[in-house]
């Protein structure tokens, strides 16, 4: 029986069916690539929690739009989004059991003001 579970875990924890999408909800221009006037760059690290082995919720949305009207920008170019592990991205589903997944998510462009 306790074989049974360990791998039962090890199925949970390994697939998740949840997903982070990049979105722009606003009339703010945003593009991959690069642009004349700008010039301030822009580094942002944004953290996603997920649950119950990434099953919950089944999906973030990054609004790059909201970001923008935050910092009182107008526009962005050469955007780019990776996905950062550090420590706690290891160390918190092993302590949780896979209850609590934190993700981090490092968005960088150049911003027009």
């Amino acid at each position: 029986m306790p074989k049974f579970l360990i791998i039962l875990f090890f199925v949970f924890y390994l697939v998740s069916c949840s997903r982070v999408s990049i979105v722009n909800n606003s009339k703010r221009s945003v593009t991959f690539n690069s642009r004349q006037g700008h010039g301030d760059k822009v580094d942002i690290l944004i953290n996603k929690n997920f649950y119950l082995w990434g099953k919950l919720p089944k999906e973030h949305h990054i609004d790059v739009g909201e970001i923008l009207k935050d910092k009182g920008q107008k526009s962005a170019s050469s955007l780019t989004v990776k996905k950062e592990n550090y420590i706690g991205s290891y160390i918190w589903p092993l302590v949780t059991f896979g209850f609590y997944i934190p993700k981090y998510y490092r968005i960088k462009y150049d911003a027009r003001y």
